[in-house]
């Protein structure tokens, strides 16, 4: 099956990964709106990861042999549904690019997902990324093609929260719509191309409230490290960033426009 998890990558995670000059950071760097942005692209990239550890655990390994963790176990015979499935790393897994995952994601399937109508929901328990504790759930139903022929997916974010090493927390929910330009069905995922729509709110470390929006379709061909066009915008009171991720060209330049009208040209992280 191939990796819709992966495919749910939300653009918001690059704010991250952006890496400009010291002049443009002190543009930024205080501000509440920058903070806000950090936080989203933090909750985002963590959560994200926990759906990309759902797909490499279900779809390719079913845990790992070589260290026996995460252990991945079926309330019904694998390949069969309805069924739960529970990925344990227990109280620590050292996994690739370095990161120890603790806790257990519990992952319910109507269907297998490449089917239409199919829902699937990943519920975070007591789960945690390098002692970075993440809560809530996730739900992808496949609503089958749109009006174009190609195979849409909705997903659905609520109660997001990270709890930061020094005890603050961010929270975040979305509703979002993946569509597939490219490569659906098939087993590879460097032919998939897809975009992604969708909107959300959440609250900062601070305690305030922002909202968050995908201003133009943001569009990932899998053979490409990075999204290559698109704009997200994130709001906070009357400030606004802006994400302009370019023209669809494959590289890592991308636009960031302030909150006093300011473009700057960044780099995405590489």
């Amino acid at each position: 099956m191939k990796n819709v998890n992966v495919l749910l990558t939300f653009g918001l995670f690059i704010l991250l990964s952006i890496t400009a000059c010291k002049k443009d950071n002190s543009i930024i760097a205080d501000s509440e709106i920058a903070v806000t942005a950090e936080n989203q692209a933090v909750s985002s990239d963590l959560a994200q990861d926990a759906e990309d550890q759902t797909f490499t655990e279900i779809e390719e390994r079913g845990g790992d042999p070589s260290t026996g963790c995460p252990t991945v176990t079926y309330a019904n015979p694998k390949g069969t549904f309805p069924n739960t499935i529970t990925i344990d790393f227990g109280t620590g897994c050292l996994g690739k690019g370095g990161r120890t995952r603790a806790g257990q994601i519990i992952v319910t399937l109507t269907d297998a997902i490449i089917n239409q109508g199919a829902v699937r929901t990943a519920t975070l328990q007591n789960y945690s990324v390098d002692g970075v504790k993440i809560e809530g759930k996730k739900t992808l139903t496949n609503l089958g093609p749109n009006a174009s022929g190609n195979t849409t997916l909705s997903r659905k974010v609520e109660g997001i929260k990270v709890t930061f090493l020094d005890g603050s927390t961010a929270s975040w929910d979305a509703m979002q719509t993946i569509t597939y330009l490219a490569g659906f069905g098939t087993k590879q995922n460097s032919d998939d191309i897809i975009e992604i729509t969708g909107s959300g709110t959440g609250i900062n470390k601070k305690g305030n409230a922002f909202s968050y929006n995908i201003l133009e379709p943001l569009l990932k061909d899998k053979s490409c490290k990075w999204i290559e066009k698109g704009k997200v915008q994130i709001t906070r009171n009357a400030d606004s960033i802006t994400i302009d991720f370019g023209n669809g060209d494959c590289d890592r330049n991308a636009q960031l426009t302030l909150p006093n009208g300011k473009v700057k040209d960044i780099l995405l992280h590489n």
